[in-house]
């Protein structure tokens, strides 16, 4: 194991370490040795001088060698040895903090540092090892304290003070995602604003910035998510950036957009699919069909293109091509369990139970909080005369999602199919009572993807934490 401040090594030089003449001679020269990266010739020369003084220098410079060559265990041991002789050994502070950092002991490595700083209370390396400890352990306060007062301080400009400020941005960053993961939206925005302010400029972080303005409701998501998916060009981000355009009401925004992506890049099915995405969200589903047939002739090892092809044949009640289309997506994938959900519905509307139940019991066990895919699945075993896994399937259903009035007017059915009055009477009354508290829904909805996904496809209606902000 290497510990992260190896250049403490030169301060050694300067350390007090007792003993004779020839043993601070050698102790010298072992030093420089291991500054060299030569800790395996340095080592016989000071565990000599060691097993004859057991001095504070040899203890703690042997100490650093154990700890460089991956021996924490006797390396801690000779560096608190070296503290006992000599408490204000900072360099041993120094070294056991960052041995206890590199064992992700960080509660023991934030005392250590903390002992060093009230040593050398001018040192900056001081102050940037505690106030990492400290973020490491949580005490993200305390950490943004420390760091403050670094970067703020005489030298702010040193190279140290520079790092600091880095340490602090990411700081913000690891803060504004345990606010955003308990849902304190406005309190992660203003993290992330101050991380901003301190951290080099990257897609990532505008991506982070956009999700948070997102789920407040801020239009400033949408050039955030833009300035990401530009940067980054992933799949993912371009997904983000479509779907909150549609979800801040851009429709026609978005159709212009994506226009001009296709028309500046013809062959990038992904700018397609997008396109076709916003056409459905306008209504021109024979439009929207278009350029999902066109993406997925482009990519046609691409299941969701095939799906989304199929989705707009089945809403234009083109069953036939939205079936081989369907049969497309699971010959490229045979796990794609939107398709699986989506042709076991169709095959159930031809009255072929049988085989509907087959599609439908792969995408439940593809993804079991699967709410329509349960819903479909207690409807077809009903049709089957199998009343028992109907009412399984529609409980679940139920659990899953309480305000859906279809599985009580099913669950409903079915007690009046087996004769149990009672219990058809309650379904039928919960449904009775969200049906007169529904708000009409208008339009058609995107092609159902999976629980987590409502829109073309492509992307979570609830906006996660980026992947790169969760380190």
């Amino acid at each position: 194991m290497r510990l992260a401040t190896v250049g403490l090594l030169l301060v050694a030089l300067a350390i007090p370490i007792g003993g004779a003449e020839s043993s601070d001679r050698l102790l010298q020269e072992a030093a420089t040795l291991v500054w060299q990266g030569d800790s395996k010739a340095a080592e016989p020369t000071l565990r000599a001088v060691y097993e004859e003084t057991h001095s504070a220098g040899s203890a703690y410079l042997l100490g650093v060698v154990c700890a460089l060559t991956g021996r924490a265990g006797e390396g801690e041991r000779l560096l608190k040895e070296a503290l006992s002789l000599e408490p204000r050994n900072a360099p041993a502070w120094k070294a056991l903090g960052s041995l206890y950092q590199q064992q992700l002991r960080y509660e023991e490595a934030s005392t250590a540092f903390r002992r060093l700083l009230d040593l050398e209370p001018a040192d900056e390396s001081a102050s940037l090892l505690l106030g990492r400890a400290l973020a490491s352990d949580g005490q993200h306060q305390e950490a943004e304290r420390v760091l403050k007062k670094l970067v703020s301080g005489d030298a702010g400009d040193s190279e140290t003070a520079r790092e600091g400020g880095i340490e602090l941005g990411l700081l913000h960053v690891k803060m504004a995602r345990d606010l955003y993961e308990g849902g304190g939206f406005e309190a992660a925005a203003h993290e992330l604003e101050a991380a901003r302010d301190l951290l080099p400029a990257s897609p990532q972080l505008h991506e982070f910035l956009g999700i948070v303005y997102w789920k407040t409701d801020d239009f400033a998501a949408l050039d955030h998510l833009l300035i990401a998916a530009e940067g980054i060009s992933s799949e993912a981000a371009w997904d983000a950036y479509a779907l909150a355009l549609a979800e801040f009401g851009r429709l026609d925004e978005a159709v212009r957009f994506f226009r001009s992506k296709v028309e500046r890049e013809p062959g990038n099915s992904l700018f397609r699919v997008l396109l076709g995405a916003a056409l459905w969200d306008v209504t021109d589903y024979e439009s929207a069909l278009e350029q999902y047939r066109v993406a997925s002739e482009q990519a046609p090892n691409s299941a969701k293109a095939h799906f989304l092809k199929g989705s707009a044949h089945r809403l234009l009640g083109q069953d036939v091509e939205a079936r081989s289309s369907f049969e497309s997506c699971l010959r490229v994938d045979a796990d794609f369990q939107p398709a699986l959900y989506a042709l076991g519905k169709l095959r159930a509307g031809e009255g072929e139970w049988a085989d509907a139940a087959l599609l439908l019991e792969r995408a439940r066990d593809g993804d079991s909080k699967a709410q329509p895919v349960r819903l479909e699945l207690g409807r077809v075993y009903r049709r089957l005369g199998r009343f028992d896994d109907a009412i399984r399937e529609l409980t679940t259903a139920r659990l899953l999602r309480p305000d859906d009035k279809r599985v009580h007017y099913l669950l409903g059915k079915i007690y009046g199919d087996l004769n149990q009055p009672l219990q058809a009477q309650d379904a039928f009354a919960r449904f009775a009572l969200i049906e007169e508290s529904e708000l009409q829904s208008h339009g058609n909805a995107r092609p159902y993807l999976s629980s987590g996904v409502d829109s073309a496809g492509l992307a979570p209606r609830e906006p996660p934490v980026p992947e790169a902000m969760q380190k």
